[in-house]
């Protein structure tokens, strides 16, 4: 499968961005990768910069590489933490790859400053390392995002295009199964796994999936898997009849014989009933 610019640049990123292996690679990976090449090429007289007249050179770009370090694992963690509500696009996810070298080249600045004792005025030394930090990380952010989507667009579902199969990833969004929403019957959570029960011909299989059910809530509603209970969702076109038992507690029964009743809350009964 080929990799289309034109195509993908409008696309969410692709879901590796999100884990947390990217985070770490980027937040660690970034400034010690500057590190490195300053210490050996000195590119743009950076080193005259990080002396600010101080003689501590070796020092301050230490503590620069902390400080750049520190802000990017801020950002990445927060990208982690939030990719279940985040849809960043190509062009938003560069947006925020310029924030993270701007708060990277604030606090330096800032840093520089008063280590020179403030001999030069802060937005002066911030002009500077503005441009040395940008003009520095493009190259591991491009090395690093450049393999992420290589990458990605190399292990893709040939089959992505299809809406009407269900895609199921863990936590680290690997992709674990493929499935057609027809096929499935319920989900039922287990402890930090949800259960999936789905059809194979006539045949009913479960897979084991590390996940949670919050995780799932968006992709599953939009294949019209409903919530029917916190533990469990259902897929409505396998449903037979909903009923209750004699303590007042709401089932549904579905049309595949050897499924068990499955639980309905008061809360999602009436969601429920009115897709039957």
């Amino acid at each position: 499968m080929g990799f289309h610019p034109g195509t993908q640049i409008m696309k969410q990123i692709a879901r590796l961005f999100y884990t947390f292996r990217s985070q770490l690679i980027h937040f660690v990976g970034i400034p010690v990768f500057a590190f490195i090449f300053v210490s050996v090429y000195d590119p743009l007289g950076i080193r005259t910069l990080l002396d600010m007249g101080s003689g501590l050179t070796d020092f301050n770009m230490t503590m620069v590489t902390i400080i750049c370090l520190g802000c990017l694992a801020i950002t990445r963690m927060l990208m982690y933490f939030l990719k279940d509500k985040l849809k960043l696009s190509y062009p938003l996810y560069i947006s925020w790859c310029v924030l993270e070298i701007v708060l990277c080249s604030m606090f330096t600045a800032l840093f520089l400053c008063l280590m020179g004792h403030r001999q030069t005025p802060y937005f002066g030394v911030l002009g500077k390392t503005l441009l040395d930090i940008a003009l520095i990380y493009v190259f591991p952010y491009l090395i690093i995002d450049g393999y992420t989507i290589a990458y990605d667009v190399a292990n893709s579902d040939p089959e992505e295009s299809d809406e009407s199969l269900i895609r199921f990833r863990d936590m680290n969004e690997n992709l674990k199964l493929t499935i057609a929403a027809e096929a499935i019957l319920y989900i039922e959570a287990s402890e930090n796994y949800v259960k999936i029960w789905y059809l194979a011909g006539d045949k009913i299989k479960s897979y084991l999936l590390r996940s949670s059910m919050k995780r799932l809530e968006a992709l599953l509603e939009r294949h019209a898997i409903i919530r029917c209970q916190r533990a469990y969702f259902i897929n409505p076109n396998h449903i037979k009849i909903l009923r209750r038992d004699t303590d007042g507690f709401i089932f549904a029964d579905l049309d595949r014989s050897g499924c068990p009743p499955i639980p309905v809350s008061k809360t999602y009964y009436e969601a429920l009933s009115a897709k039957l």
